[in-house]
């Protein structure tokens, strides 16, 4: 499977910018030379169920499984995830917020983060309806 990153970006003086330069220019020297580029709107800001199950079930039960508090659980969980939920900056790791995340992009990652969880022997049942 071939991963396809997305990048957020907002127009400005109508030219669009990206808005993780850093991880922008990491990313281009991977690409050939024919490119296709795809443009949508921001998807709904994710919601307060979602955050709530993000945080109080999710990064609650991987905290208590590891030994963690939970904000290093959620940062603990990105790390796992991986890309695009964290970005070197020197030799520093460092983890995004969950807070301008739309709904989809909230979903996957509670989503990869349970299924990485359950690698890893911990079982986290997110067996809710989240609108």
């Amino acid at each position: 499977m071939k991963i396809i990153p997305i990048f957020r970006a907002e127009i400005v003086e109508g030219k669009i910018r990206v808005r993780d330069k850093e991880e922008f220019r990491h990313w281009i020297p991977t690409l050939k030379k024919d490119l296709r580029f795809q443009v949508w709107n921001k998807g709904d800001k994710r919601s307060l169920p979602q955050n709530s199950l993000w945080h109080g079930v999710v990064c609650k039960v991987w905290g208590d499984t590891n030994g963690l508090l939970i904000d290093e659980a959620c940062q603990n969980l990105k790390m796992l995830v991986g890309r695009p939920w964290y970005y070197e900056k020197g030799n520093k790791f460092y983890t995004k917020s969950t807070a301008e995340a739309t709904r989809d992009e909230l979903t996957e990652l509670i989503d990869l983060a349970v299924m990485k969880a359950a690698e890893q022997g911990c079982v986290i049942s997110t067996n809710v309806d989240i609108k």
